[in-house]
């Protein structure tokens, strides 16, 4: 995210395609899911993305709280997506679902990115953090993938391959890299990303060389997700926060209105104002988040006007600014 600028439509728009999952992974919060499993219609699904289309440029991620290849026309919708020109399309699998005309679908359609989450080198160590999941089927696939993508000379869709750190397999981050590094393509890559904690509604599974950002736990920090990114579940219910599984922060349906109209409506708004005010504290989800999406200074001076007035009554902001006074006996100049 470049900047803080909410725009005419959101830089990232989540598309929960289903709500389903093909495992039970211990640090995903799908115990506490207060909504019908389903998947999503393909008339709603078309009609995101007609809107985005209209867009230059939107980082089109498809999926939500559930596995998106276990929706059963996954191709046919991605394929939909692809033609339609909207871009970036970036997907997350967990691979379990991985097979010959999924592999087929993400080579010949114009998907960007396919991060595929393991987590682990060992078949034991996977069974407890994601169960249900079998590793050596889903490093056949994946490998599967990253070959015939070699065999047809193809740069994209760049290949993903995550490893979420967490006390479980933290010894086995090196072991990680070493085994998946010769299978990359030379646009391919493998991370690591941080364990969450979804509000405290799973089990701290974070380790003790983990450090958050700064000011991810302090009220008066806003967050970028209000301002960038947009959420629609598998039933239209749009939401401002990746985390919000459950709509808590509920701001309109793309049933009922455009994803544009839904950007730019009061309830939204009423979201950037407290987060800009210092008053995260104010919306219950909000002040049980610890894992906000923290700005940089650059980010919040390129708010517009209007924001910047709101975030001028921050009291943090009035703190910073009295701290950059000079005293009543220092010179100014």
């Amino acid at each position: 995210m470049r900047d803080m600028v909410p725009g005419a439509f959101p830089e990232s728009l989540g598309v929960e395609m289903t709500n389903r999952c093909n495992l039970d992974c211990v640090f995903c919060p799908r115990d506490d899911i207060e909504r019908p499993l389903q998947n999503m219609k393909d008339d709603l699904f078309e009609k995101i993305v007609d809107e985005a289309s209209k867009h230059e440029f939107v980082s089109f991620q498809p999926q939500g709280l559930g596995e998106s290849m276990a929706h059963t026309r996954w191709s046919a919708l991605v394929q939909y997506a692809s033609d339609k020109g909207v871009w970036p399309i970036t997907l997350i699998s967990n691979g379990g679902l991985l097979n010959d005309e999924k592999i087929d679908t993400l080579l010949s359609s114009k998907v960007e990115v396919i991060t595929f989450s393991i987590d682990s080198t060992d078949p034991e160590v996977f069974a407890k953090v994601r169960r249900r999941g079998k590793l050596p089927e889903i490093e056949t696939r994946v490998r599967q993938l990253l070959e015939e993508k070699k065999n047809r000379k193809l740069s994209k869709p760049r290949v993903v391959l995550r490893i979420i750190r967490m006390k479980e397999n933290e010894h086995e981050i090196d072991e990680f890299y070493q085994r998946w590094t010769p299978f990359l393509g030379e646009n391919d890559e493998i991370t690591t990303s941080e364990v969450h904690t979804w509000q405290g509604r799973v089990e701290d599974r974070t380790v003790g060389s983990f450090q958050a950002f700064e000011g991810q736990d302090d009220p008066r920090v806003p967050c970028m997700m209000p301002f960038k990114q947009l959420n629609v579940l598998v039933d239209g219910d749009a939401t401002p926060c990746c985390y919000d599984n459950n709509a808590k922060l509920l701001i309109g349906n793309v049933r009922d209105k455009s994803i544009g109209e839904i950007w730019h409506d009061e309830p939204i708004e009423e979201i950037r104002r407290l987060h800009l005010e210092g008053r995260v504290d104010a919306i219950p989800f909000c002040a049980a988040c610890k894992e906000k999406v923290v700005p940089t200074p650059a980010q919040l001076e390129s708010l517009p006007p209007d924001y910047q007035a709101i975030l001028a009554t921050n009291p943090l902001s009035q703190q910073r600014e009295q701290a950059g006074k000079p005293h009543a006996d220092e010179p100014t100049a």
